[in-house]
């Protein structure tokens, strides 16, 4: 049952489990629900770090020994069984509804593992989210129809990261999966906050997406158009000068010519963005490629030189055709994510015949 929805004892589901942030499981009682207490797994982790691992597997399911590898890898098999042991028979416990009915901890048929149920009886915060943004996607693209799915997933993602204090392998592919769709939602939902004319709570959500990631180019970008549509110049060059030094420290480069173009323009100073000094290499790289120069390199620096007045040329006038995108334009429910990445590196590659 989403968190929205209208109140159907038959439809809900007998628990929750809240894996985004710090792990929660709620027992359903009554109309509502009660966060089960800590006495009730002994004392012990293994038990929530089996669950977890159930829940990360295909199907919900898992043979013991996968089970076994990916939860106490370290530890000795004869070990790590009886750690094994303990954790299922205690969940079982843990996932007992009540009123005589079984627990939701099943073993597979022959017992040599186990699984739990779907979504209608174990709700999980982190499917419900992935589950709503599918929907999103396939719903008419109108504000109104999406902005309520997208918010709904966001807020269930922004309770903090996907299995928080859990490590491996078998943890790490699920929050990539995670991360990557909360930064679409969120790109996404400002920009349609952005479309129905919500500037400030566009800009609110795209702050946060850049204090998680202060070197994200694409995001900075987003948030200089915003703020050169509000009229915040002085503030878009902060934000930038932020940014640009956060890059220098960390990456140790400055932020690329989309960036750097589209802070010229909130700036309006007036003046064509002149792309060339980007295609020649900076002085620090110069000096090797000095050392190699020579006699019979020359006539290839001029025909490079020509070649950078071309591309210059092409670069500058496609500036012109898209400096008018809103936000809403470069991010979408399927190109959001590379639209203008796809338009700089055909720009980029000039061949003679160009």
């Amino acid at each position: 049952m989403m968190a929205g929805d209208a109140w159907d004892v038959a439809a809900s589901p007998l628990f929750r489990v809240w894996l985004c942030g710090p792990l929660v499981i709620e027992r359903r009682h009554g109309t509502g629900y009660q966060v089960l207490p800590a006495a009730i797994w002994g004392g012990s982790g293994y038990p929530r770090r089996l669950l977890k691992g159930l829940l990360c597997s295909p199907g919900r399911q898992a043979r013991r020994e996968v089970l076994l590898d990916r939860l106490w890898p370290e530890v000795e098999p004869e070990q790590a069984a009886s750690y094994l042991n303990l954790a299922a028979t205690r969940l079982r416990k843990v996932l007992e509804p009540g009123g005589g009915l079984p627990s939701l901890l099943e073993s597979q048929p022959d017992g040599q593992g186990y699984r739990l149920p779907g979504q209608e009886q174990l709700w999980v915060d982190a499917e419900a989210a992935l589950w709503l943004l599918q929907q999103a996607e396939r719903q008419p693209q109108l504000p109104e129809t999406l902005i309520p799915l997208l918010e709904e997933a966001v807020g269930y993602w922004q309770r903090g990261p996907f299995l928080e204090g859990e490590e491996g392998n078998w943890v790490w592919a699920k929050r990539a999966i995670h991360e990557r769709a909360v930064y679409r939602a969120k790109l996404w939902l400002a920009a349609l906050y952005e479309q129905q004319g919500l500037l400030s709570a566009a800009e609110q959500l795209l702050t946060g997406v850049l204090e998680e990631d202060p070197t994200d180019e694409d995001v900075l970008e987003l948030l200089l158009r915003l703020l050169g549509r509000q009229g915040m110049r002085h503030r878009a060059r902060r934000l930038y000068e932020q940014f640009q030094q956060t890059l220098l420290h960390e990456e140790g480069r400055q932020p690329g010519i989309r960036v750097q173009h589209v802070l010229k323009q909130v700036l309006d100073e007036g003046s064509s963005l002149s792309l060339c000094a980007f295609f020649v290499p900076a002085d620090s790289h110069e000096v090797s490629s000095k050392t190699k120069r020579t006699m019979s390199q020359q006539s290839g620096e001029d025909h490079c030189s020509t070649m950078n007045a071309l591309r210059r040329h092409l670069l500058e006038t496609s500036w012109k055709a898209i400096e008018s995108w809103s936000i809403s334009s470069l991010v979408g429910p399927f190109n959001g994510d590379n639209s203008l990445d796809q338009l700089i590196p055909s720009l980029l590659k000039i061949t003679p015949a160009d």
